[in-house]
């Protein structure tokens, strides 16, 4: 009989238990140690993904800095609190070719780098054009506040984005009531005319067209054009120092002109002994051309000297009422103190310069002008001695008068000074050789220099003055204010650089900028009486009122990036 030992069987049993136990034990070390790694693991993920979204957010601030700021300017700013426990350091890098901004996200336990490079060629500083657009510009001139040169490199077409702006916020803004008690928001087509006044930063705002006819308020105004911007011809009359922006936001809309309109009913007038005499009911207003007149004052004759330009002074006589267009009376006797002929004087680098006459006038009321040139009694004298005096319907054989149609006048120029016909080569047609004047124009040329007419200094050119008429105030260009200098071009007919001066070139002016998504066509020709006009937008660029305006954009900026190369770096 077989003996079963329970003894051996219990001790083999409790050594499988220890093993199991022992195994699973392990098992359990194993799985709470990759627990416990899966869960680090987890976490600096979850480090590296703050970080990376830091990086990004520092990256996000850096640019907007850039594009907010007037100079790029270099900076390093370390341990920009973001919120939840997460920071940035962040910098800007110009190497003159290129910026670069790199953006260290900081978290509890990680770090994440990116950058983005920015080449000068990808990013554009809107403030710096006249006119900038993601559509083409045909036929505007534009120019700098310095110079009346035409500056083609200060428009940009093409561009492959705008600054944003929310429509709804300008809309806000020009529904707003403003110092005046009016709102400027327009739900269908608005006409801007001289009795159109908003204060000045006021944003106005049409859904349709609007048409710009006479501009005459003070300060910058912004428009927002929901359909088309057009300039009529009679713009041409508006002072081109009028402030504006123009934003057309729409890429199916335009901004054009208008061609100009013939004069079907000018006033009628007759040049009788120098005196232009009206055949109707009239307004007037002058313009100073230019003119050259340099004298010298000896200090030991003729050994040493010292040159100066001679101040010249203008007065209108318009019937019996004597006007002083440019400054004070000096008074009629043969000296004048220094102060008041120097207030008046045109013989300087503000011409041309135009004074509208403040009154319409009766038929057959005549209008003279007179010019005085001035020399110094002393060098330190405080008064100038009249010089000469000539006055276009008395001294007649001293001033010519032009009309059109007349030859220009062969008179050479004395020294090195510029002729006669120099002085009004703006108005020539140089196929015929003759005037090319509006029939409401005359050009009036004084000689001041000298009483002798046979000495060569007797060349016509001392001081140049045009006299045009309209049947109302409102026909004429608006006058200058001669305390302020202006080297603008502020004549109806601007002519230049044409080979056939028988063009009239009127430009249609203002001084700020055009931001468009829309095509801008910024010329237009027509054929009228023989001769061809040519209306022409000119836009004088002016870098604060184009950054006002950019103030109202998303990011109130007045830079934007066409393209960036961006890179997590680590």
């Amino acid at each position: 009989m077989r003996v079963t030992n329970f003894k051996s069987q219990r001790g083999n049993m409790a050594t499988t238990v220890v093993v199991v136990v022992l195994i699973l034990a392990t098992l359990g070390v194993i799985l709470a140690s990759l627990s416990s790694a899966d869960s680090a693991l987890q976490l600096l993920q979850q480090e590296d993904q703050r970080a990376f979204y830091a990086a990004q957010s520092g990256l996000e601030y850096g640019v907007k800095r850039y594009l907010s700021s007037d100079d790029v300017e270099e900076f390093n700013t370390t341990d920009l609190d973001l919120g939840d426990g997460v920071l940035a350091d962040v910098s800007l890098e110009d190497n003159g070719s290129e910026v670069i901004i790199t953006a260290v996200g900081k978290s509890n336990k990680s770090q994440k780098t990116v950058q983005t490079i920015i080449s000068a060629a990808d990013s554009n500083y809107v403030p710096d054009y006249a006119v900038f657009t993601t559509n083409t510009v045909n036929g505007v001139k534009t120019t700098t506040q310095d110079s009346d040169d035409d500056d083609p490199s200060l428009v940009y077409q093409n561009a492959p984005t705008l600054p944003r702006f929310d429509l709804d916020n300008l809309k806000e803004l020009a529904q707003a009531t403003q110092d005046d008690g009016q709102s400027y928001y327009y739900a269908g087509d608005l006409t801007v005319d001289e009795d159109f006044d908003p204060p000045a930063n006021t944003i106005v705002y049409a859904e349709g067209n609007i048409t710009f006819n006479k501009g005459n308020w003070d300060g910058p105004v912004f428009f927002v054009a929901g359909g088309d911007a057009v300039f009529s011809d009679s713009w041409k009359n508006t002072d081109h120092d009028i402030q504006m922006l123009l934003y057309v936001p729409g890429s199916l809309q335009k901004i054009r002109v208008e061609p100009a309109v013939a004069d079907d009913d000018p006033v009628e007038f007759e040049v009788d002994d120098g005196e232009v005499i009206p055949k109707e009911e009239y307004a007037a207003s002058v313009t100073v051309i230019g003119g050259d007149l340099p004298f010298a004052f000896w200090i030991i004759y003729p050994i040493f000297y010292i040159p100066y330009d001679a101040p010249i002074t203008i007065k209108v006589n318009v019937g019996d009422q004597a006007y002083h267009p440019f400054g004070p009376n000096p008074g009629n006797g043969n000296a004048a103190a220094k102060w008041k002929v120097n207030l008046g004087n045109v013989n300087d680098d503000n011409n041309p310069r135009t004074y509208v006459f403040p009154e319409t006038y009766d038929a057959d009321t005549p209008i003279s002008v007179e010019a005085s040139s001035w020399s110094l009694l002393g060098f330190h004298a405080r008064a100038y001695r009249r010089h000469m005096r000539v006055n276009s319907s008395v001294d007649l054989d001293y001033v010519y008068a032009l009309r059109d149609g007349d030859p220009v006048p062969d008179v050479a120029p004395f020294g090195d000074q510029k002729s006669a016909a120099e002085f009004v080569q703006d108005y020539v047609n140089f196929n015929s050789q003759t005037m090319s004047l509006e029939s409401n124009q005359v050009i009036y040329l004084f000689e001041l220099a000298d009483a002798s007419l046979s000495t060569p200094s007797a060349d016509f050119q001392d001081v140049v003055v045009m006299v045009n008429l309209a049947r109302e105030r409102s026909d004429l260009a608006d006058g200058d204010d001669d305390d302020d200098d202006h080297d603008e071009d502020h004549d109806d007919d601007d002519d230049e650089d044409e080979e056939d001066n028988s063009t009239i070139v009127n430009n249609l002016a203002f001084k700020g900028g055009i931001i468009s998504e829309g095509k801008i066509y910024g010329s237009k020709t027509v054929d009228i009486n023989d001769k061809t006009y040519t209306n022409r937008l000119k836009v004088t660029r002016d870098e604060d009122i184009i950054k006002s305006f950019l103030s109202h954009s998303v990011n109130g900026n007045a830079r934007i990036i066409l393209a960036s190369k961006w890179k997590a770096i680590k």
